[in-house]
């Protein structure tokens, strides 16, 4: 039998709570058909022990304002345990966490979709699209501008390549003036 939706609740409020300090591996386990004491695990990873400690004083601060107080709340140095009788709130250090690795003891047991996780996950791929959006566009004006400096360049050899063109007309128009002059002089002469 599934956990029961006041403890669905109860959960998704506690999870905002690690989520709004910044935990990380956030997860929720339905323990409703493997334990009689307690229907959910909540277990998120601090970074540091005074976020342990801020992530369990946030969760306690969002439950009370819901009327939940814990039954009892066991706090060792890098663990902290919120117990909430049907929820169980565990916030452990990074190392902690992966030396008793609770949610691989329990894997077998369904996970419960955290909202706020959800919320997270799809506001990270929102950002993440934005930000490659952003980087297309600026790869696109980068683009751009290579192709007009490209066609600048192009422009100023063309224009070079003109005007080469007609200094050399202007030489060779120059060089038959001269050498009409030449003949017409040598005519001259000749006459």
């Amino acid at each position: 039998m599934p956990a029961q939706s006041k403890t669905i609740e109860i959960t998704q409020v506690a999870a905002h709570a690690v989520i709004d300090k910044l935990a990380t591996d956030v997860i929720a386990i339905d323990l409703s058909d493997q334990l009689v004491l307690s229907e959910v695990f909540l277990i998120a990873t601090g970074q540091n022990v005074a976020q342990v400690d801020a992530i369990a004083d946030e969760v306690e601060r969002k439950m009370s304002e819901i009327g939940e107080k814990p039954a009892r709340r066991e706090h060792g140095a890098e663990w902290i345990l919120l117990d909430y009788s049907d929820l169980v709130v565990h916030i452990q250090s990074s190392d902690l966490r992966r030396y008793y690795m609770l949610d691989k003891l329990w894997n077998d047991c369904p996970m419960i979709e955290l909202e706020r996780k959800r919320q997270e996950e799809e506001k990270q791929r929102e950002l993440e699209a934005q930000r490659k959006a952003e980087e297309d566009r600026k790869r696109e004006e980068e683009e751009k501008e290579r192709q007009r400096e490209l066609e600048k360049k192009k422009k100023e050899e063309e224009k070079q390549k003109e005007l080469e063109a007609q200094r050399k007309a202007e030489e060779d128009r120059k060089r038959e003036e001269e050498t009409q002059k030449r003949i017409e002089f040598e005519r001259q002469e000749a006459k």
